[in-house]
């Protein structure tokens, strides 16, 4: 593992009022908006709970094994570790959260910090743009016309 704490940000502002958006992604359980996720398994009954885990199948058969941390409705905001994943990282803890801008809309900001994986081969930019790509595709996703 390399020593550096590594974070990545992404966010988009949308027109769309928080509460919208926040019907759309804030539910641990649901990740059907993500173009990535070919399914999506609790393996806790727990959804929404701190705790309850998520096994997600990616498009191309990847599977990645996230725990909710926090989740809060009023904060309109999530935090989960992925704790195994094909992915260069570890100690990996995301937080997804939208805050509302003044005149109406909002700003869906997705960030994370982790640890690249030595043995990946992989330098600290090129696992930076491999987690800001996986945020890009849901955050373009979100900001396309519907």
């Amino acid at each position: 593992m390399s020593r550096a704490l590594l974070s990545v940000t992404e966010s988009v502002e949308l027109a769309d009022a928080p509460a919208d958006v926040w019907q759309r992604i804030g539910r641990f359980e649901d990740m059907r908006w993500h173009p990535a996720v070919a399914r999506l398994e609790m393996v806790d009954d727990l959804p929404a709970k701190a705790g309850s885990r998520r096994l997600l199948t990616t498009v191309d058969g990847a599977q990645l094994l996230e725990v909710l941390i926090s989740h809060s409705d009023a904060q309109r905001a999530y935090r989960y570790q992925i704790r195994i994943s094909p992915l260069p990282v570890a100690d990996y803890d995301s937080t997804i959260g939208i805050e509302a801008i003044a005149g109406g809309g909002c700003t869906v900001t997705w960030r994370s910090t982790f640890h690249r994986l030595e043995a990946s081969g992989l330098d600290d930019d090129a696992v930076r743009a491999i987690v800001s790509g996986i945020y890009r595709a849901g955050l373009d996703v979100l900001a396309a016309p519907q």
